[in-house]
């Protein structure tokens, strides 16, 4: 009876640390899908993506005509106020006669 007792003890201790071992590789593997699947969905909202062939496919957003148009023109009229404060700052100073010395 000790006999056999002996000789199973070292099998069953074996299937004991390879299960531990393949639980702790599977949760790893568990893991490293989710951290995949989180930063395919980051990478898509920024318009990358990862081909089949394991090349990356970058989309461009498109931005309409007129969208541009009112963004550059907005730039274009705020620098044109700027400039006109400052002429009409100088025409001020030219007027009263209040300029700064150089220094």
């Amino acid at each position: 009876m000790a006999g056999t007792s002996c000789q199973i003890l070292p099998l069953i201790l074996t299937l004991v640390v390879v299960a531990g071992i393949g639980f702790v590789v599977y949760h790893i593997y568990l893991a490293a899908l989710q951290f995949r699947d989180h930063t395919a969905q980051r990478m898509e909202r920024k318009n990358l993506a990862f081909s089949k062939d394991g090349g990356l496919r970058v989309g461009v957003k498109d931005v309409g005509d007129e969208t541009y148009l009112d963004r550059t023109q907005s730039w274009f009229v705020k620098a044109w106020e700027l400039g006109e404060e400052e002429v009409n700052a100088n025409k001020k100073r030219k007027k009263t006669g209040t300029f700064r010395k150089a220094a």
